[in-house]
């Protein structure tokens, strides 16, 4: 299993399972609601990391032209952006997901 697939797997498993989390309170109709906005957020976070990958021999050629410093400071920020697209996912689920509810109920 690649870290790519990891990646994938935290997107389309993790925010579902938090906005199912988030949405419990509403009963079976947040519930679907929750399941069905962590899939577009898990599904955008996905999309941005397949970007991310698919211009990587680029960014890497770039990289290695910078000097030392700046190709150890954007090696560090790659490994941040890879973290924060699944995290941002999973938050982005959970309050949305909890705004939609609380706007249901009224």
């Amino acid at each position: 299993m690649t870290l790519g697939d990891m990646l994938a797997m935290t997107c389309f498993i993790g925010s579902p399972f938090v906005g199912m989390m988030a949405g419990i309170e509403a009963g079976g109709v947040g519930i679907m609601i929750g399941i069905g906005v962590g899939l577009v957020a898990g599904g955008l976070a996905y999309y941005a990391l397949e970007k991310t990958y698919s211009c990587s021999d680029e960014l890497d050629r770039w990289i290695e032209s910078q000097p030392k410093v700046v190709e150890a400071l954007l090696a560090e920020l790659v490994g941040v952006w890879l973290f924060f697209l699944p995290a941002a996912a999973i938050a982005m689920t959970m309050f949305a997901t909890a705004f939609i509810v609380h706007q249901m109920a009224g």
